[in-house]
């Protein structure tokens, strides 16, 4: 947002419409350097921005773009990368709490992992640490997955396999309007370090074109409960990297129904595989 030419910084923490269908946003606010009401501490940064305690509900008219906001740890990994200088991103490691400077982990924000600037620096094999984390032992007692990064290393095999389909494509047109509470659905992650995956959910509210889902083998953050979120119907899938899904597709699509016996596959088929709480989208390479 602009205040007399000059660029704020904000998070988002919700998008919604009020009662007169005006477009709202509830942000939350980056302060620079110079917009800090206390005394700053002698290591700021002039590309510093601290994370404030204030709430502000906006009918959002312009935004200038989107602000890349790193922890300080992927600040210096992007300084010391030339191939980056298009981006301008700022650093965060401080919040401002009743008046005080106090340290902060942004990286613990939804939507930090999935910002543009980190999904260049990092693939799908390095060590990021994503908002979905898989982890190497099996689901905990409560049913619950807690989230480990570092289970991609490993040499679990898939426990079932079974047959990918276009027929998600069709699922979108006849039956997005028979989603609604307490249906059970599959949504597709796109997070740049689990791209790919299908979690199961349980849709727990619905507004016009969001659902809100319960994932089932997903904990939150601070594992006190299965992961919940908003999820827009209307959002399709980027394609894949070797083109053999069906381009366009849904990231809702209805929950698989287990099959009985076992099945055989030829090298080269497209299939997803069931792989520490997710179905994951992959080809027979061998068998």
């Amino acid at each position: 947002m602009s205040e007399e030419m000059k660029r704020l910084i904000a998070y988002v923490k919700d998008l919604y419409e009020d009662t007169n269908s005006c477009n709202m946003v509830k942000v939350q606010w980056f302060d620079k350097v110079d917009e800090v009401g206390v005394p700053l501490p002698m290591d700021f940064d002039d590309r510093e921005i601290f994370f404030s305690l204030d709430r502000q509900d906006l009918n959002v008219e312009c935004i200038d773009g989107l602000a890349a906001v790193l922890s300080v740890q992927h600040y210096e990994k992007f300084k010391g990368d030339t191939r980056y200088n298009l981006w301008q991103p700022y650093f965060c490691c401080r919040q401002i709490d009743n008046g005080d400077i106090k340290p902060f982990d942004v990286t613990q924000l939804q939507g930090y992992w999935s910002q543009e600037v980190l999904m260049t620096m990092f693939n799908a094999t390095s060590s990021l640490k994503v908002r979905f984390k898989v982890p190497k032992s099996r689901p905990n007692s409560d049913g619950g997955l807690k989230r480990k990064r570092d289970a991609f290393n490993d040499d679990a095999n898939p426990q079932k396999f079974i047959p990918s389909s276009a027929s998600t494509s069709r699922f979108y047109g006849e039956n997005i309007q028979q989603l609604c509470p307490g249906c059970h659905v599959e949504v597709l992650s796109q997070d740049s370090g689990i791209r790919g995956c299908w979690f199961r959910c349980l849709i727990l509210k619905r507004h016009k074109d969001k659902i809100k889902v319960r994932y089932l083998e997903l904990q939150d953050a601070d594992e006190t409960g299965n992961l919940e979120e908003w999820v827009m119907l209307t959002r399709f899938a980027k394609p894949d990297q070797l083109g053999v899904r069906f381009l366009g597709r849904p990231m809702v699509r209805p929950q698989r129904v287990e099959q009985s016996k076992a099945s055989c596959f030829d090298v080269g088929a497209i299939v997803d595989a069931w792989w520490h709480g997710g179905w994951w989208e992959g080809i027979v390479l061998c068998q």
